[in-house]
């Protein structure tokens, strides 16, 4: 269908559509698509692509590690374009734990100076996780708390 139609509206609902599976291996290969050089996703939609999965519960990690390892190649195909942005928000806006800050930030730095727009979308990115750490020490022992309240922990 993502062939077939014209819509550049309705190409974009059917590649978020297609990151929804439940299985990580479909996840994978759909990202893997966008590097083939034939491949049947246009290029100015590659980097959605990563988006969309990282939007995925079971593809958020999987986006994340597939971004770092094919980062070189990706930025070979696609530039540094204003797209980074797109993709770095969508895979960090959910990271909210020390380990994915350090994770986060190590990558930012090993690729100091080769980032290009995405320099700035990387700070960003580091802003949200700590924004999503304070709000998990600040609200975890009160969601606990009210769960232990209603008996749903014990």
């Amino acid at each position: 269908m993502y062939n077939e139609i014209d819509v550049a509206s309705e190409k974009a609902s059917l590649l978020s559509a297609m990151s929804c599976s439940k299985e990580q291996w479909i996840l994978y290969h759909y990202m893997e698509l966008i590097l083939e050089p034939d491949s049947p996703i246009r290029k100015q939609d590659a980097l959605s692509v990563i988006s969309s999965v990282a939007r995925n519960n079971l593809g958020r990690r999987l986006a994340w590690d597939f971004f770092r390892g094919r980062y070189d190649v990706l930025k070979e195909q696609f530039g540094t374009s204003f797209a980074w942005r797109n993709v770095i928000s969508a895979i960090t806006e959910s990271f909210n734990t020390e380990f994915h800050l350090k994770e986060v930030t190590a990558f930012k730095e090993s690729q100091s100076g080769n980032l290009g727009s995405g320099e700035r979308a990387f700070e960003q990115g580091i802003e949200k996780v700590h924004s999503n750490i304070r709000w998990m020490n600040l609200n975890i022992p009160i969601i606990t708390q009210w769960l232990r309240d209603q008996n749903y922990l014990s």
